[in-house]
């Protein structure tokens, strides 16, 4: 049965997103979630080792402090993370 467009585009992220995982895993980073869609492949980790660095994407104030939302991009797909630590 021939695949269709849509399907072999999906495989493509699909893959991608292994390359990533692979990456991530060997970076020791703890994946706690994962999402595959058109707009594009979005992973959650907890906050990584040193070896990944992130941008500051947004600063949310609470009662407890500060805590910084960082994004990475990671063989095509953004790696996204929570610290409460301001990382220099």
């Amino acid at each position: 049965m021939p695949s269709n467009r849509f399907t072999n585009s999906f495989r493509a992220r699909v893959v991608k997103a292994g390359k990533a995982l692979d990456h991530l895993d060997k970076l020791g980073c703890a994946i706690v979630g994962m999402s595959i869609a058109d707009k594009g492949s979005v992973i959650d980790i907890l906050p990584p080792p040193r070896g990944l660095q992130g941008t500051y994407i947004k600063v949310v104030g609470n009662a407890t402090g500060r805590h910084y939302n960082m994004q990475a991009r990671v063989h095509g797909c953004t790696v996204q993370w929570q610290t409460d630590t301001n990382i220099n």
